[in-house]
């Protein structure tokens, strides 16, 4: 399907879609129809206050002249006083999965 036509689901999302085996499905998920690559513990996304909410993460592809870019949105959480390790990490995926990506 392409790289932008495939999406993680959380647990949440996967149960809300009432989806047993998600992995390899196929949903329909406003822009179009989706395969499910992969499920990812659930997180909170807005205030702890609220339930966990079900969630599709995917990528987006925005189209610029002749070439692309990429806008890559995603939370993190990670063990204070390792931010430098985490930033570093996520960094080199970047590099490897997005060569020409520069991150903010």
């Amino acid at each position: 399907m392409g790289i932008f036509n495939e999406v993680l689901l959380t647990e949440t999302g996967a149960k809300h879609l009432e989806l047993e085996d998600p992995i390899g499905k196929i949903i329909s998920a406003g822009l179009g129809d989706s395969e499910v690559i992969g499920i990812v513990k659930d997180f909170h996304s807005q205030s702890f206050r609220r339930d966990i909410a079900p969630m599709l993460i995917r990528q987006y592809q925005l189209e610029k002249l002749n070439g692309y870019f990429y806008r890559l949105d995603f939370g993190v959480r990670f063990i204070p006083g390792r931010e430098k390790e985490v930033i570093s990490y996520l960094n080199s995926k970047l590099e490897e999965y997005f060569p020409t990506y520069e991150a903010e």
